[in-house]
């Protein structure tokens, strides 16, 4: 094996793992123990009932997934010093009516604060009603 051959061998043992790990971006995922307090209701009782949860946050590469159980995953990208923005759609044809779900917030060291809004149609798309809270919690 001459001096070329091992230089390319080596090149191709030291490059090859960076390479591949930087191809595939590592999953993290916090839980956070939340608070939800109405901002503003618009649906006459008929809408959420929310008071606390335990919301999951995941983030692989610049891909960011909410998870509110029983309720909705939201997906979105995320945006920079901990903002994060996600928003997801659901369709409850028993009821009538499409439901658009979104988040908008912050995570500060192990404290994550937003704002989150429902909104439902009905399947014609005619605008029913709107709910907003805010979202307050630590990471568990």
């Amino acid at each position: 094996m001459n001096l070329l051959s091992k230089y390319i061998a080596l090149t191709v043992l030291c490059v090859s793992p960076l390479a591949s790990a930087q191809s595939k971006p590592s999953a993290s995922t916090t839980q956070y123990a939340v608070t939800f307090n109405k901002i503003v209701d618009s649906c006459d009782g008929k809408g959420l009932k929310l008071q606390s949860a335990s919301m999951a946050v995941s983030q692989a590469g610049d891909t960011l997934s909410i998870v509110i159980p029983d309720l909705a995953t939201l997906t979105g990208k995320v945006g920079r010093r901990g903002k994060l923005r996600a928003s997801s759609s659901r369709e409850f044809k028993s009821k009538g009516l499409r439901a658009r779900f979104g988040i908008n917030g912050r995570v500060t060291g192990n404290s994550l604060r937003a704002v989150f809004t429902a909104e439902y149609f009905k399947l014609d798309k005619t605008p029913l009603c709107t709910q907003s809270f805010s979202v307050s919690g630590k990471s568990s």
